[in-house]
């Protein structure tokens, strides 16, 4: 495949409106070649009834970022990404009004799949979770310069 960016963060921030990113408070931070950063506050939207950050939400973020990924490196005209797995082990707790940051790195980059891992951590840059995303990499079919009109 391919090493070049299709979408930058400005790109991923603008994908948020009305959807579980922008209701998380999901934000892309910072991008390179092979990583993507983004954070999310611990807030009303995201805590659970002990005040501290759901891993539930935590799960929300590694899948946004880890999609955003392998997105990130994919001709959006060739290829559609769905995500097929996803773990975590969540192994410190983060109280309510603090944020956590998210850094994807691909652990494969293969032609059908990705496995992306993804380490969330709280502002002091301890581990909150460590999670791992498979990604199905499809080939688009909603897109044909040659398809025959219908």
């Amino acid at each position: 495949m391919e090493k070049h960016t299709f979408y930058t963060i400005d790109d991923f921030n603008a994908m948020r409106e009305a959807t579980l990113m922008e209701n998380l408070g999901i934000t892309f931070t910072r991008q390179g070649e092979d990583f993507l950063e983004a954070e999310m506050p611990v807030s009303e939207q995201t805590i659970q009834p002990q005040r501290i950050l759901h891993g539930g939400a935590n799960l929300a973020l590694a899948e946004t970022i880890g999609g955003a990924l392998s997105l990130m490196v994919l001709d959006p005209e060739v290829y559609v990404v769905k995500g097929m797995d996803i773990n975590a082990n969540h192994v410190r707790s983060v109280p309510y009004g603090d944020k956590v940051i998210a850094k994807a790195t691909f652990l494969h980059r293969g032609n059908n799949s990705h496995i992306v891992q993804i380490d969330i951590r709280d502002t002091d840059s301890n581990r909150v979770s460590i999670c791992r995303l498979t990604n199905f990499i499809q080939k688009n079919n909603q897109h044909h310069e040659n398809r025959p009109s219908q």
